[in-house]
């Protein structure tokens, strides 16, 4: 990352000033690094740490309950209660829920 050196002063009106803070905001980075990102006529960047971090979260805790659900389906299959094919079915849910974890683990990084 480039060495900041240069220190620039500018005014806006109350209107356009409140809409840069809400695009920065929006894109959680301080009003600073919305205007320089602008500028630089890069696309915006969001700073989407916290919010990567909160999914993480989730997906952790929903992948622990899909190997509890997992755990309690072979346990029921093993001692009769369900069908193989219920098993198969049940199971292939799962899977099918823990691909689209990863699809949205995949998209948001």
């Amino acid at each position: 990352m480039k060495k900041l050196t240069k220190m620039v002063s500018c005014k806006f009106s109350s209107d356009d000033f409140a809409r840069i803070e809400q695009l920065a905001k929006q894109n959680n980075i301080s009003v600073s690094e919305y205007i320089r990102q602008s500028v630089s006529n890069s696309k915006v960047k969001p700073n989407n740490a916290k919010i990567i971090g909160q999914v993480l979260t989730s997906q952790n805790r929903i992948g622990n309950n899909i190997n509890q659900l997992a755990k309690k389906v072979n346990i029921s299959y093993i001692s009769g209660k369900i069908t193989r094919s219920d098993c198969k079915e049940i199971m292939n849910s799962l899977n099918y829920i823990s691909y689209i974890l990863t699809q949205i683990y995949k998209a948001i990084k």
